[in-house]
């Protein structure tokens, strides 16, 4: 009798399994790897063959995370700080074609990440995505509400009503419209996490720009009340306030005045995106899973002044 052929080994048989998702996978991810290495890599391979994590969504101990306005800056660089942790990020904002651009370079790094376009300033359009982000991912652990505008500076009384209304719409508004859609998709298991980004000016306000300072004291005063009502549910909430950051949005504005308001800051400088995104990919992760309920400054010690 013909003897029965040998069974591979377990490692052999998760590897072939892998090999087959990587055979099958998207021609989006299929264009970004190059050879079998890489492949491997995308699956959460080392070079040397050492495994570091699965590529897919099929370990139950990876999380999701969510990042609201993600296209560039701060949340371009939460993004990317979260998916090279190994966190599976859905990246999303008015601008699908660069949360899609940049979801590219993170999964041809080997990361899990994907894009969706949201308006925060619709409210049902934010509860589809949030459910949307959480079934792609069987979970949803994480979010990071960075969607906000800063349209210009100007004394209040000369200050436009439709600008007013457009701050107040997308920064505040659009936090109490991601933090309702996000609550009961998040509060379905224990230990996750939300980061609103605020600002320096919803702290202490701040001349010229009293529409933007108002909308992110308001972000605050949302966070920090949703928190009280999330906190028993295991739902940590928590709030970044970055001063001087070196975002487009924020150098359009200062224009030549950077130098000089830079001299402000004790530590003599603006502060980078990635310096913000790595604060709050910490309050997200859960080596800050006793951290509830605060407004966290980022800027350099400005505040001390």
């Amino acid at each position: 009798a013909k003897a029965p052929a040998a069974r591979p080994s377990l490692p052999a048989q998760r590897w072939q399994a892998g090999h087959v998702h990587w055979r099958e996978a998207s021609a989006d991810r299929r264009a970004a790897t190059k050879g079998i290495c890489v492949g491997l890599r995308q699956l959460g391979w080392c070079r040397t063959g050492e495994r570091k994590h699965d590529g897919d969504m099929t370990d139950k101990h990876r999380k999701a995370a969510m990042v609201i306005g993600a296209s560039r800056g701060i949340g371009a660089a939460a993004a990317a700080a979260l998916a090279r942790k190994g966190v599976a990020v859905t990246l999303t904002s008015r601008s699908l074609t660069a949360c899609e651009d940049l979801a590219g370079r993170l999964r041809a790094e080997g990361c899990i990440a994907s894009a969706a376009e949201l308006d925060v300033r619709d409210a049902e359009q934010a509860v589809e995505t949030v459910e949307a982000a959480a079934a792609r991912y069987g979970r949803l652990d994480q979010a990071f509400i960075n969607a906000g505008v800063l349209l210009g500076g100007s004394l209040l009384q000369d200050t436009p009503l439709s600008r007013f209304r457009d701050t107040i719409d997308t920064n505040l508004g659009g936090v109490f419209h991601a933090l309702r859609a996000l609550i009961p998709v998040m509060s379905r298991q224990p230990g996750g996490a939300i980061v609103v980004n605020s600002a320096g000016s919803g702290l202490r306000g701040r001349a010229m720009v009293a529409d933007y300072a108002a909308s992110k004291w308001g972000a605050i005063g949302l966070a920090l009340s949703a928190a009280q009502e999330t906190g028993p549910k295991g739902l940590r909430i928590n709030v970044i306030a970055p001063g001087y950051i070196g975002t487009d949005a924020w150098m359009g504005l200062l224009g030549a005045q950077a130098p000089t308001l830079a001299q402000r800051v004790p530590l003599g400088r603006i502060g980078t995106p990635e310096e913000v995104a790595d604060v709050a990919a910490w309050l997200l992760s859960d080596e800050a899973r006793y951290v509830h309920g605060v407004v966290v400054p980022i800027d350099g010690g400005l505040l001390t002044g």
